[in-house]
């Protein structure tokens, strides 16, 4: 009975000098001891009915000793068990928290790109089709697209400005 409670893999893991292995050691470390957890409540059940039938049994005052032993090394290791996998939600929660957040950022960075480019591809559009040549012909074909590539430029570089003035948490 005594070694299959030292068997529940409830000790401490050995520790690794990397801090990227330390947490990737502890967490499989911690993953393979919680699938423990369902074996230890198990125990418990077993190891009660164990001591409510054991005169049916024939334990003696030594073995009921040792199962008392062996109860309280079983609950000892339920509990720290259940500490690991606290820990381990909690970890997972954190990491799933910073993803999120780096996932948010960009997707502002992103935003911002679009609507900057917005407003670009509404006048590339609508000025792309044959209007804008035949509206500008006596000028030559220079200088209004010259006057026109620099109006995009303008006006992406001035939404743009509005935008980190509106949003400053996007940089």
């Amino acid at each position: 009975m005594g070694s299959s409670v030292s068997d529940c893999s409830c000790q401490e893991p050995t520790p690794n000098p990397s801090p990227e292995g330390s947490v990737r050691s502890f967490v499989s470390n911690r993953l393979r001891n919680m699938s423990y957890l369902d074996g230890i409540t198990s125990n418990v059940k077993v190891l009660d009915q164990i001591r409510l039938n054991a005169n049916k049994i024939g334990l003696d005052a030594t073995d009921l000793e040792l199962l008392e032993e062996v109860m309280i090394e079983n609950q000892q290791c339920q509990k720290q068990a259940e500490i690991y996998l606290n820990i381990l939600t909690g970890l997972m929660d954190a990491r799933s928290s910073i993803v999120n957040n780096n996932l948010n950022l960009l997707f502002k960075r992103l935003t911002v790109i679009s609507i900057v480019f917005m407003p670009l591809n509404l006048l590339t559009g609508f000025f792309g089709m044959s209007e804008f040549t035949a509206l500008t012909e006596r000028f030559g074909w220079w200088a209004p697209y010259t006057a026109f590539s620099a109006a995009l430029m303008l006006i992406g570089a001035l939404t743009y400005w509005i935008m980190m003035r509106v949003g400053p948490e996007t940089r």
